[in-house]
């Protein structure tokens, strides 16, 4: 069943949350979270105005104070050892 092989491959991103899939399952366990996307720059130099070794984060949620709030910090508490929050 193919619902059943996404819903299991989307759980075992929550495993590893430094993962992209992983920031992406925490984002969307969230309430009012409708879509969440990362964009990677995973190379050594600067890519599309992304510095080298950096990730963007795109999430469609209900705009509020709270929710913006949980946002942030679920990126903060998922992102990889390394990366410099600007």
């Amino acid at each position: 069943d193919a619902q059943l092989r996404a819903r299991r491959e989307s759980e075992l991103q929550k495993i590893g949350t430094a993962t992209a899939g992983g920031i992406i399952e925490a984002l969307q366990a969230l309430a009012n979270v409708t879509k969440a996307a990362i964009v990677e720059n995973d190379s050594d130099s600067t890519v599309d105005l992304r510095p080298p070794h950096s990730f963007e984060v795109y999430v469609d949620a209900l705009n509020t104070t709270e929710i913006n709030n949980e946002i942030a910090q679920t990126i903060y508490d998922a992102k990889p050892v390394g990366i410099r929050i600007n």
